[in-house]
């Protein structure tokens, strides 16, 4: 049991009260930190299976994968638990319209990460999509960030690069991709 009065000062009883919280409960001490976690290089990379693959029976990630937009990830590499490729959006709106952008990422399992960026005349953008291949389906969340777009500052105003404040730069949502046969 704590008794302030036990303790020589503020500071000290905070840090006891810190020590207690992250006894109860560990996370709760790294609460605003940023945390890597990787894998310990001592051990061997597990070979994919169609267990760990959400299914999937040839144990790869490489081929063509295609959302409900018509949107394409193709994976060209799947070694050593690092996934590359290219990118092509199916929509015009986006910042990556029109182009087709290489492709980086990770996987373990059937759990995946992937991003990419552009520059261009709307700015430069970054997507990264996350997540989980279940029942042959590669269900993802995405987010794009983008500095600046082309388009009007007002209504009425003729469209013009402009900066975009951080609650519009930022997009998410969610994309389900299948394999291409």
């Amino acid at each position: 049991m704590l008794h302030p009065e036990h303790l020589r000062d503020a500071g000290q009883l905070e840090r006891r009260l810190r020590r207690h919280r992250e006894r109860d409960d560990p996370m709760r001490s790294h609460a605003g930190r940023i945390i890597l976690i990787r894998d310990n290089p001592a051990t061997p990379p597990v070979a994919p299976s169609p267990r760990n693959l959400g299914g999937m029976t040839d144990t790869t990630w490489i081929g063509r994968w295609r959302n409900q937009y018509g949107s394409v990830l193709t994976v060209t590499d799947d070694n050593d638990g690092t996934l590359t490729g290219t990118f092509r959006t199916a929509l015009d709106d986006s910042a990556f319209a029109g182009a087709e952008v290489p492709v980086t990422g990770v996987h373990r399992g059937a759990c995946v990460t992937f991003a990419f960026t552009r520059a261009g005349a709307d700015g430069d953008s970054i997507a990264s999509f996350t997540g989980l291949l279940r029942d042959g389906r590669l269900e993802t969340v995405w987010h794009v960030v983008q500095d600046s777009a082309v388009k009007p500052p007002r209504p009425g105003h003729p469209a013009e690069r402009i900066t975009l404040p951080w609650a519009h730069a930022v997009l998410t949502n969610a994309d389900t991709f299948t394999r291409e046969p």
